[in-house]
């Protein structure tokens, strides 16, 4: 998600946000801020542009044991204003590149951060066997398949494709839009485990890679789940 935490408005998108019928959603008011701005000035046509102001360094949290309120309110404000909004993306056949204001005036670095790949990969082992009602009855059997391989291995030569993550996530947003509001935080939860398994082969895929090399990895993910979007509408 977006979470520059700085943001600059139109005073026509402010009286948007505040009519948005999301607005007063509790997650909203605490991680889901960040995705309900850019989601809302998206959905209703606004120029959206980047600003370059310099790195901003974030205290390092570990994805296998600190983010799970995190993940809860940013996907579940997402996933709502992925119904919000259905008559605007659903329309939407292509991607473009969000243009960029200011320069560098210096090279930027931005801080390291540790992360440990054992921890995560057993915060997935030990987490996926309490989901597998819901892995069952909403993925796929290749998907699940996929996922049961990562419980077994060490992560030494695993193959994850883009596809079946793209297709994951696409299937929780659908099963999302299906779920009565009381049960889907359980939903996101299990969501949340399988993208634990994720980080863990994203890390080991990455590890000796530079900053540059690891963004031009979440370029091509991204590019799969454009190229995946009618799997999304067809199962929505």
């Amino acid at each position: 998600q977006p979470i520059g935490g700085d943001f600059g408005f139109s005073i026509e998108l402010v009286e948007d946000i505040l009519n948005s019928p999301i607005w007063d959603f509790p997650d909203v008011s605490r991680f889901g801020i960040d995705i309900f701005e850019t989601l809302t000035a998206l959905a209703k046509g606004y120029e959206v542009k980047q600003a370059l102001l310099g790195v901003k360094n974030h205290d390092a949290k570990d994805p296998s044991s600190q983010l799970a309120s995190m993940f809860l309110q940013v996907i579940n404000t997402m996933f709502t204003c992925i119904e919000q909004y259905e008559s605007v993306w659903n329309k939407i056949n292509s991607i473009s590149k969000t243009p960029m204001s200011g320069e560098a005036k210096y090279k930027d670095t931005s801080e390291s951060i540790e992360v440990s790949l054992p921890a995560t990969i057993a915060a997935f082992k030990n987490k996926y066997p309490f989901y597998l009602d819901i892995y069952s009855s909403i993925l796929e059997q290749e998907i699940q398949n996929k996922f049961s391989e990562l419980q077994l291995l060490e992560y030494s030569n695993i193959e994850f494709p883009s596809e079946i993550w793209a297709k994951t996530v696409y299937s929780f947003i659908a099963e999302f839009h299906r779920t009565p509001t009381f049960f889907r935080e359980r939903l996101i939860d299990a969501l949340r485990v399988l993208w634990i398994g994720r980080v863990a082969v994203f890390l080991k895929e990455t590890w000796e890679k530079t900053r540059e090399e690891c963004e031009e990895k979440i370029v091509e993910e991204v590019k799969t789940f454009e190229k995946l979007k009618p799997y999304l509408i067809a199962k929505y």
